[in-house]
């Protein structure tokens, strides 16, 4: 590392620009903070997007404002609670971490990385993050912000996917954890900076507190770097869909396997080129229909899958399973797609 204080500049950049998020102290003097909040707006956080975290992370606090009262909920409510933010394995283990540390700890959360470590689905990035933030341990925490503004200060030719990468980036941000004066802000530091600045599209390198030895910019492409992650090996698939309700209730279905298990949405099941959609209604058997109407198609990426689905409104819907108050369950984001063309459709009208 170069001779320059990095930890200093990107500490003191951090101080003056950081952003107000919700879990964030109100006084930036304040060295650490309430260590159940940080956990679960950093399992939040994984692969979400800090703006679209804020408002789910106050209600869920809100309905869940201890680890204790997180333990005492069934997972539906957990789940439901979690709706819309995806990704929903990180939910179902933040709720049998908070049961394992009620049940084994003694409802006290763990003051250390290590021990963070080993309550469910907790990793070293999570883990660290935490310990650091809540708790003043000096342990780097690595997450695809911290490797890009590695990748780029360092001038390392790695893909952004490649675990090389991981561990050059973990080593350079260990040496500038050990050398802040505040952990929790370096952990902070880093990520805000390659959140807001270090981009990966148009990365604002005027505003950048250690521009000036950074590698790749004196390369002149900053984008250049990380390399690009190996290309993704897409599923497609093609549904038709059937959205039935009566008065506020909908056919829905919880999903038991597959994308999403324990949430619910509306009947849909690959569609057969040779098939009309009242014979795939009828096969399905949830019911009999007057007739069923075109809505339109909607479009949804989950863990590889490319989905296309062909929606149906199915008009006085009889007999079938009990509908479901949509805001009773958790739905999947291709549920609320569905449930949505129907509004936009019947709105348009």
């Amino acid at each position: 590392m170069p001779e320059t204080n990095f930890a200093g500049l990107i500490s003191g950049w951090f101080q003056r620009n950081r952003r107000e998020l919700p879990w964030r102290l109100k006084d930036a003097g304040r060295a650490r903070r309430e260590p159940y909040a940080v956990w679960v707006a950093e399992v939040m956080l994984q692969q979400t997007r800090a703006e679209v975290v804020g408002p789910y992370f106050e209600r869920f606090l809100q309905r869940f404002p201890d680890v204790a009262a997180l333990a005492a909920a069934p997972e539906s409510e957990v789940l439901r609670c979690w709706a819309g933010l995806g990704y929903y394995r990180r939910a179902r283990m933040l709720h049998a971490a908070a049961q394992e540390v009620v049940a084994r700890l003694g409802g006290l959360l763990p003051v250390t990385m290590d021990a963070w470590r080993e309550l469910p689905g907790i990793g070293e990035y999570t883990a660290a993050a935490i310990a650091a933030q809540a708790h003043g341990e000096a342990r780097a925490a690595v997450d695809g912000n911290v490797k890009r503004v590695a990748a780029r200060v360092l001038g390392l030719e790695m893909r952004a996917d490649e675990t090389a990468l991981h561990g050059a980036a973990r080593t350079w941000a260990q040496e500038l954890m050990d050398r802040a004066e505040d952990p929790g802000v370096m952990v902070e530091a880093l990520m805000e900076l390659g959140a807001t600045v270090c981009t990966p599209r148009a990365p604002r390198c005027t505003e950048c507190p250690v521009a000036e030895d950074c590698a790749v910019r004196a390369r002149g492409n900053p984008e250049a770097l990380p390399l690009p992650k190996a290309r993704t090996q897409w599923v497609d698939l093609r549904l038709r869909g059937f959205l039935a309700r009566r008065g506020e209730a909908w056919l829905l279905r919880e999903r038991m396997e597959g994308w999403n298990p324990g949430l619910w949405e509306p009947p849909a099941e690959l569609a057969r080129p040779d098939e009309r959609p009242e014979e795939s209604w009828q096969r399905l058997g949830l019911g009999a229909a007057r007739a069923l109407r075109p809505l339109g198609e909607v479009r949804h990426v989950i863990t590889r899958h490319r989905i296309r689905v062909e929606v149906f409104s199915v008009e006085d819907w009889e007999g079938g399973p009990q509908p479901v108050i949509s805001e009773a369950v958790g739905l999947t984001g291709l549920a609320r797609k569905m449930l949505r063309l129907q509004t936009v459709v019947h709105g348009a009208e």
